[in-house]
């Protein structure tokens, strides 16, 4: 019987692989299918490197510079993470035995120029959010930089690659609108950067249709978890002053200890998605079972599908899109504590 139980998990495990070639070959043929939605792309960049920075040896240094703005664009947050896990992990695998190795992720504004339309054709002029992830590892030889987009097409070992990464970003990003350049010099480095048109913010319109006035609080209690510690005492003091009392946490597994401990003093929990030891939809579940009633509010930068994924239990939770103002915070916590 283990003999038998061992076969099936290598059957099970090729099958897995090769649906996941399968999907990278069908992005590849712009196939596959999408789920385009307005995404606020900085606070999209900075969750997925908080996911994929455990991923990344401790002895390199991951680092990012992103624009903090409300640049949206329209997108299927799966495959554009997948894109990014990619370069991140090509990456990763180029700096093996570099002394003081890097990965730096950054986010600006792009207007294109002629030269940008001359170059891209197929491309609109008009504004784009440029990613960009840089390493200074063995870099790409100069021979091998007009084939490295091509499926199939690899230069790691065996057990090291399938070589349909760079194929499958190329073709989610082409799905989005966009292109994908790179620069390298073999021993000095890579950059890779993404252009994606940028769409009118849906949250500077919706914030239009928001009462101008901020709404305030009275004297009720929240709390709010967060693991980055700026982002959590700003928005502390933010609704301090809005006349809220605070408790705060810097993760989930803390926040649900709090929140066992003063559930009875808790009118409503305000959890990012993405933290270490337990994310915000796991303290959410918790808090849920601990009182069924229980108010909360998540805060993304992924959409509201995304962050449930059907959970019953949590289908009548806000979610506020990262970055939010303030006035959008005022108005989510008074709408969900009048509820």
């Amino acid at each position: 019987m283990p003999d038998v139980v061992s076969k099936i998990t290598i059957v099970e495990s090729l099958c897995s692989h090769a649906c996941g070639m399968i999907q990278q070959l069908l992005t590849f043929a712009h196939k596959s299918m999408t789920d385009m939605k307005p995404v606020t792309i900085s606070a999209f960049l900075k969750e997925i490197i908080k996911i994929h920075r455990v991923a990344v040896p401790e002895n390199i240094e991951l680092t990012h510079d992103i624009a903090n703005s409300d640049m949206k664009i329209k997108g299927d947050i799966s495959l554009l993470q997948q894109v990014i896990m990619n370069l991140i992990n090509n990456a990763r695998d180029a700096l093996a035995d570099v002394h003081d190795p890097y990965i730096k992720i950054g986010l600006e504004k792009f207007s294109s120029d002629e030269h940008f339309c001359n170059r891209y054709s197929e491309l609109q002029a008009g504004d784009y959010a440029c990613i960009s992830v840089a390493d200074n590892g063995c870099g790409i030889k100069k021979s091998d930089l007009e084939h490295i987009f091509e499926p199939f097409f690899t230069t790691k070992a065996v057990d090291k690659g399938t070589g349909l990464g760079l194929a499958m970003s190329i073709g989610a990003i082409q799905t989005h609108g966009g292109v994908i350049q790179v620069e390298s010099r073999w021993g000095k480095g890579t950059v890779f950067r993404i252009y994606l048109p940028l769409v009118e913010s849906t949250l500077r319109s919706s914030s239009n249709t928001l009462n101008d006035e901020l709404v305030v609080g009275r004297d009720e209690c929240i709390l709010l978890v967060d693991d980055n510690q700026s982002i959590l005492n700003s928005t502390a003091a933010v609704l301090e002053s809005l006349g809220y009392q605070v408790i705060t946490a810097e993760d989930g597994a803390e926040a649900v200890n709090i929140y066992r401990k003063r559930s009875g003093a808790i009118d409503l929990s305000i959890l990012d998605v993405v933290m270490p030891h337990m994310g915000g939809v796991e303290v959410g579940e918790v808090i849920r079972t601990l009182h069924s009633d229980a108010r909360i509010i998540f805060s993304t930068g992924y959409d509201r599908d995304h962050v449930l994924r059907r959970n019953d239990q949590l289908m009548d939770v806000d979610v506020l899109s990262k970055p939010f103002s303030v006035h959008a915070l005022s108005h989510a916590i008074r709408r969900c504590l009048d509820q």
